[in-house]
């Protein structure tokens, strides 16, 4: 099974994409998860602290995506 991560700003999109997107994801043997952007408090995030989670992810050989 693949493994997505999507990267959310707040828990709003977060809980969009574990209502909307996950289901549909799953029936294709991909799984997401949907970890809020450090720093975030449900607003603007400088540049610097989205790119170091985005560059700790790819660590890991994922596909990420920002919502």
């Amino acid at each position: 099974m693949k493994r997505l991560i999507i990267i959310c700003e707040g828990e709003t999109e977060q809980e969009f994409c574990k209502d909307v997107l996950y289901n549909h994801f799953f029936s294709r043997d991909i799984v997401i998860e949907t970890p809020l952007i450090k720093k975030s408090r449900g607003g603007s995030v400088a540049w610097e602290h989205i790119q170091s989670q985005i560059l700790l992810l790819l660590k890991e050989n994922v596909t990420c995506m920002l919502f």
